[in-house]
């Protein structure tokens, strides 16, 4: 929502009118909290409106009064992706209102995915800024079955990649600088059309390396925005979850996939897979604080087998004295895609700070050709912990079928 010319006098509720009350209603149709048709006068603030504040409250946890006061205009004013933040069609509510990740209806039907930079922005040196958009790949990367490549050939790409300006040609015109900052579209099959998948920037945002701070508000940290868009191009959509980097404002630097992120992906298209080409495979994981305190990991047997699978975890207390309350647990989560009754380690932290320490391992027997293990941190804030999932297959493989009992 722009500023409006003049000062406004708020809080602005049921029954007034003017041009703030317009604009209003713009913002709100446009990101989905004013859904219905509402044919009273566009100047006037109608129950409808008010409804619409209350879930834009609801939605960011602001105090909900169904009248737009001082904090929720100066949430609207915040830059923002471009994409709606409602209606959630397939995510989870708790009580307090907080939406979990929510896949957005498509997902890509193949993991070895491509991109293709249409241009770039004089804003940050060289070509430095698609540097720093394969990061932004590579951090998906890290957390699923995915892979991102770089074709030279527009035609060949899966996610085009381009920095716009105005009406752009694709039906979404950015605003210039602040409001929007990017938009992405939504993969197949949900998206038909030749611009599934593809992220704009807007041309006219200052990108940066770096978030501007005080000092350059207007300056937008570019690994960020790359983040999120990626996150929309893949199949999510917003969440309201706090740290999570798909919420759909930018208030400063989130580099960093939060366990939302991740499980949200993941549920789309899984963790990352190795291969068990013999009896026995390991692989590593980790739940650290600067990757959000979650990993998982998925071995594929190739076929229905039956095995033994494990892990064991080193975690490291950050705090400065004895935190006996922090634990980690590490459990084979699923077979074949099913969660299973799950095999849990965790523990306290014992010794000095700062130190690591071990904690006991559970094992989980059972047939199957996918055995999803999860490390994950009760207290992300403070703890890394480091971990090994490890897999015996316990039939023999010269002899397909044959399973021991």
């Amino acid at each position: 929502m722009k500023q409006a010319r003049g000062p406004t006098k708020l809080p602005l509720k049921v029954g007034e009118r003017g041009n703030v009350v317009k604009q209003l209603r713009h913002h709100l149709a446009k990101y989905g909290y004013l859904q219905n048709p509402c044919h009273c006068h566009d100047e006037l603030f109608c129950s409808h409106v008010g409804d619409a504040v209350e879930k834009y409250q609801l939605f960011f946890k602001l105090p909900v009064t169904g009248q737009l006061d001082q904090v929720t205009l100066e949430q609207m004013r915040k830059p923002r992706c471009g994409l709606p933040d409602l209606p959630i069609t397939n995510g989870s509510q708790s009580d307090d209102g907080t939406i979990f990740f929510v896949p957005n209806g498509g997902k890509w039907n193949h993991t070895n995915l491509t991109y293709f930079f249409k241009n770039g922005t004089n804003d940050i040196g060289g070509t430095q800024e698609w540097d720093i958009v394969r990061q932004a790949f590579d951090k998906w990367a890290a957390v699923t079955p995915l892979t991102f490549t770089e074709v030279a050939d527009e035609t060949m790409a899966d996610i085009r990649i381009a920095w716009e300006a105005g009406d752009h040609g694709d039906g979404a015109p950015f605003d210039g600088s602040g409001g929007v900052l990017a938009h992405a579209f939504t993969p197949p099959p949900v998206n038909t059309t030749a611009i599934a998948g593809d992220i704009h920037f807007d041309a006219i945002d200052l990108w940066a390396t770096e978030d501007g701070g005080f000092w350059s508000p207007n300056q937008i940290d570019l690994l960020t925005v790359a983040v999120h868009e990626i996150g929309h191009a893949l199949g999510l959509g917003h969440t309201n979850v706090s740290g999570a980097v798909m919420k759909p404002s930018y208030d400063d630097e989130n580099r960093t996939l939060h366990p939302d992120d991740i499980e949200g992906i993941q549920e789309l298209y899984g963790p990352p897979v190795v291969p068990v080409t013999g009896t026995f495979a390991e692989a590593s994981l980790w739940a650290l604080r600067s990757t959000g305190g979650y990993g998982a990991v998925k071995f594929d047997l190739g076929r229905k087998r039956k095995f033994v699978a494990w892990g064991t975890i080193t975690m490291v207390d950050s705090l400065k004295d004895l935190d006996d309350d922090n634990a980690v647990a590490i459990e084979v989560f699923k077979v074949d895609d099913v969660e299973t009754w799950k095999a849990v380690s965790g523990g306290d932290h014992w010794g000095d700070p700062g130190a690591s320490s071990n904690v006991h391992q559970g094992a989980f027997v059972g047939v199957g050709q996918t055995v999803t293990v999860r490390l994950r941190s009760m207290h992300r804030e403070d703890l890394d912990a480091y971990g090994a999932a490890t897999l015996i297959v316990l039939d023999d493989p010269g002899r397909p079928g044959l399973e021991l009992q």
